[in-house]
């Protein structure tokens, strides 16, 4: 059996080697680890040049979605079995993926345990804690403590998925560019197989959970994406229950933009840009890197 994993990177060495670092102490052998690096300036690519242990693809910069789908689609054509997707700022431990191993004859989307760099969980995607209605009836109940089910999805932070399941479900869309595009993925990947959390597959962010900087690109794409995602909604709605977390697309972005009018932050007028076009483009149903269209 190979086991592939692949990390997404850009403009952030210092997380970038601390994640290789985790990978490379993994107990649970890995095959191959690749960096797919989305066309980094600040010193990433010479790096990894010195890196004989890493397989590298360089492309240009597609956004998170494009690295996704650049890493997935490299590992299901040169034959992996399972497939370990990690974005480069978090760091799992070193038992992490032995954890997951331990379920996939359980579930062919397997997700990790994350908490922020303060110890508190990371409940995002926050519909992973809700009750929902589930398509397999096989996990109604749930005999293991060590999992969670996560019925509507997964996460791209550790996500660990089957080559058969991505013979069904594809390669994740390129369309995204940024935020949501793991969304949908996990969401298709409900149609085949019941997506589980492994409590003990831990892993650390490198944010604080009180981390609030402003994100005008995060809230372009989260807004933007909106048509992308709605679409994957329709074309599924009778097979999962998922108004309850897709509702999070259209509420996070418009909460967010309120308080920053709300607040005396200095900057707050660029997140409230962001928000605008962000509306201006969904309606338009622009997707790709579009962000470039605007100033923030």
């Amino acid at each position: 059996m190979k086991i592939f994993a692949f990390i997404v990177t850009y403009n952030r060495l210092d997380l970038l080697k601390r994640v290789v670092g985790c990978l490379r102490l993994q107990t649970c052998p890995i095959d191959k680890i690749i960096v797919v690096n989305n066309s980094s300036t600040d010193g990433t690519e010479l790096w990894l040049q010195k890196q004989s242990d890493l397989l590298v693809i360089k492309q240009a910069n597609l956004g998170g979605a494009g690295g996704f789908h650049t890493g997935v689609k490299y590992c299901f054509e040169n034959g992996a079995d399972w497939i370990w997707m990690m974005d480069d700022d978090v760091f799992p431990n070193s038992d992490c993926l032995d954890q997951l191993m331990k379920y996939t004859s359980v579930s062919a989307c397997i997700n990790i345990n994350r908490c922020y760099s303060d110890g508190v969980i990371v409940k995002c995607p926050h519909w992973y804690y809700q009750p929902t209605k589930l398509i397999n009836p096989l996990y109604d109940e749930c005999t293991d403590s060590q999992y969670i089910k996560a019925p509507e999805g997964g996460c791209f932070e550790g996500m660990l998925i089957s080559r058969d399941l991505v013979e069904k479900i594809g390669y994740p869309d390129v369309r995204f560019f940024v935020y949501g595009d793991d969304t949908v993925y996990g969401y298709k990947a409900c149609r085949y197989t019941q997506p589980i959390i492994v409590k003990n597959a831990s892993a650390v962010r490198a944010q604080k959970s009180d981390d609030d900087r402003l994100r005008p690109m995060s809230t372009y794409y989260a807004t933007r994406n909106r048509h992308l995602i709605k679409a994957y909604v329709r074309e599924g709605v009778e097979d999962i229950k998922v108004s309850s977390a897709f509702s999070y697309y259209i509420m996070n972005p418009l909460i967010r933009t309120i308080r920053l009018l709300l607040s005396g932050h200095p900057n707050k007028y660029k997140e409230i840009k962001a928000y605008y076009w962000g509306i201006i483009d969904n309606v338009r149903k622009l997707s790709g890197p579009t962000h470039t269209l605007h100033e923030f």
